[in-house]
């Protein structure tokens, strides 16, 4: 399979950004959201996705095992 040139560039800069970060996902977060806090100040509009679960809006529904 061909490999895109942007898929390629997008996970050799997720690469290196996750080496500086000693691969630890708290850290990455951490700067992920810094970056986000420098982008908004400087007037960048940043969109969020609304939660998708909800708990008060869920239902299970629990059906007991056949008695054998």
């Amino acid at each position: 399979m061909h490999e895109n040139e942007t898929i390629a560039e997008i996970h050799r800069a997720r690469a290196e950004h996750a080496k500086e970060c000693n691969y630890d996902v708290d850290i990455i977060f951490a700067k992920m959201g810094e970056e986000l806090k420098r982008l908004e100040a400087e007037g960048w509009k940043v969109a969020s996705h609304p939660a998708r679960w909800i708990a008060e809006e869920t239902c299970v529904m629990r059906e007991e095992p056949p008695k054998t």
